[in-house]
């Protein structure tokens, strides 16, 4: 198998130094690869479809979640086996994946797991690996891309607590699986695996290569409510909150609002301009190298 490593040069900690720890690996001096840093956005995509053309079979991605999706965005239909290893703050993919946050430990992953079937999402006609929302993650995700701050949770933190307070839940019209629902949430978001990151275990029964999406909902309730089934979001207990949390498990749904709204996808904001959101499951849609 020759491997092509797609890295992103401003992920992850200054002394992390992926290139140089390639280069010192055992298994690496053992294998067949190359290696390219992403210059712009977008970049990575275009490495990792230019990287399958001259005849590498497994492309991985070195970087966080905005990285490690365009990367996959360049392979996606190629056949090409895909794998990451995880350098950014949330880190969704990897922590659904199992696979460890330590980047030698995910190097010696690369060489040495097999490649199993992994699906993905898609909305709009816009890939997504880990999670799709249209509620206030939507908008805090808008607000945390729309202002320059330091990476990582505590700021995402921030601008979720200051939005809570005059954010006011869409009402949308929903078609899941053929089911028509009215919705109007707090948080709605669709999950390919248990988290969006950082910990954050929203859909803790979800499977990341079942062909389903678990499309998760909190109800708009009091602080005081809301504050107290805060831990449960991190601990892995959240559906116990069955009073305000509810689990679909679905193939395709579509949203409808109406008017113009944010969603997100992977943590990265989108404009649906006509009001409507539609989602599918993309089974068995990467071969990723994982445990």
């Amino acid at each position: 198998m020759k491997f092509f490593f797609v890295i992103n040069p401003k992920a992850g900690k200054k002394h992390d130094d992926i290139m140089a720890m390639l280069k010192d690996h055992p298994a690496a001096k053992e294998t067949q690869w190359e290696a390219a840093y992403t210059e712009h956005a977008g970049h990575a995509s275009e490495i990792a479809a230019a990287a399958v053309k001259n005849g590498y079979n497994a492309i991985i991605a070195a970087g966080g979640d905005g990285t490690i999706q365009e990367t996959a965005k360049g392979i996606l239909g190629t056949g090409a086996v895909f794998g990451l290893l995880p350098c950014g703050s949330g880190n969704g993919l990897a922590r659904n994946l199992k696979i460890p946050l330590d980047i030698n430990k995910a190097i010696d992953g690369v060489f040495n797991w097999k490649a199993k079937p992994t699906d993905a999402g898609m909305a709009n006609g816009r890939l997504f690996l880990v999670s799709c929302g249209a509620g206030l993650d939507a908008e805090v995700a808008h607000c945390f891309n729309s202002q320059s701050h330091g990476r990582g949770i505590l700021p995402y933190v921030w601008h979720a607590v200051r939005i809570y307070f005059t954010y006011k839940p869409k009402s949308f019209s929903a078609i899941i699986d053929g089911k028509e629902l009215a919705m109007k949430e707090l948080i709605l978001t669709a999950l390919v695996g248990e988290q969006y990151g950082g910990g954050a275990k929203i859909a803790p029964n979800a499977v990341s290569d079942d062909g389903l999406l678990d499309l998760c909902s909190v109800k708009p309730v009091n602080t005081l409510r809301l504050l107290i089934s805060l831990p449960s979001l991190f601990n892995g207990t959240i559906t116990k909150n069955s009073d305000i949390y509810n689990d679909i498990r679905c193939k395709e749904f579509i949203l409808n609002a109406g008017e113009p709204f944010w969603f997100h996808l992977d943590g990265e904001d989108f404009y649906s301009e006509t009001g409507k959101l539609e989602v599918k499951s993309m089974p068995a849609a990467f071969n990723i190298i994982r445990p």
